[in-house]
């Protein structure tokens, strides 16, 4: 890509003020009973 003088994209620009979601579950995720832990992802 240098050769070429192409760049690649910057998708993203990391902000270190920004707030961070709450660790909810306190990084331990084994659960003790049944649906006492959930998790999810979502991808945009």
């Amino acid at each position: 890509m240098r050769r070429h003088s192409r760049q690649a994209v910057r998708t993203t620009i990391s902000n270190p003020a920004a707030p961070c979601p709450l660790d909810r579950v306190k990084r331990q995720f084994t659960a003790e009973r049944p649906n006492q832990l959930w998790v999810s992802e979502t991808n945009a």
